[in-house]
């Protein structure tokens, strides 16, 4: 499994990451709500996972009717890539 974290920072490890690429960080964070988090979505990371693990599924409070998130349990099971620029 393979996923988008967006983030601030070029690089680290969020709790946090969607299936969907948005077109902009100013997209992103209206749609995912991180603008509450000091969050700017300048960076994309790809997200994989290196073995079998648990994500939870679901919406993003007060974020867009059609935004989804995962929530990465074991933040161990995952290779974070070097984030890049939207």
């Amino acid at each position: 499994m393979s996923v988008v974290s967006s983030t601030s920072r070029t690089s680290g490890e969020g709790s946090f990451v969607t299936q969907k690429v948005y077109s902009s960080p100013s997209i992103a964070v209206e749609a995912l709500y991180l603008k509450p988090y000091g969050n700017t979505a300048t960076y994309m990371q790809i997200v994989t996972a290196q073995k079998a693990t648990i994500v939870l599924e679901g919406g993003v409070y007060q974020g867009a009717a059609s935004a989804r998130q995962s929530f990465l349990v074991d933040l161990g099971a995952f290779k974070f890539g070097e984030g890049v620029k939207y």
